[in-house]
């Protein structure tokens, strides 16, 4: 798997989940109206920026692997939570926000 790869499965990933978020869909998900709209921007983000140069990638990667992980421990911690999410979700999120910045900070193979 490449950089792009995996930041367009980062943008799909955020973007599901917020509209997840906003429509309520099987009340999987329940986080405020902001919070949905962030998340369909961060995940159109990702995507936008996955069609970039290669250099900005792996930054850009890292910094989502990092909110990936901020999100998934702050909805497993109560008082950071800003809605519900059920503990398995935030387990994902780690999972790929640790997958994210290693793969932001290995150098890409020559083609």
């Amino acid at each position: 798997m490449n950089k792009k790869t995996l930041l367009i499965i980062f943008g799909i990933f955020l973007i599901l989940k917020g509209i997840i978020s906003l429509t309520g869909a099987g009340s999987l998900i329940s986080q405020s109206t902001a919070n949905g709209f962030a998340l369909l921007l961060l995940g159109g983000t990702g995507i936008y920026i996955s069609q970039r140069r290669e250099n900005v990638l792996g930054r850009s990667l890292v910094i989502y692997g990092a909110f990936l992980i901020w999100s998934g421990i702050s909805a497993l911690i109560p008082t950071l939570a800003f809605g519900y999410e059920p503990v398995w979700l935030a387990a994902v999120e780690i999972v790929l926000g640790i997958a994210g910045i290693i793969f932001g900070v290995k150098p890409q193979p020559a083609a």
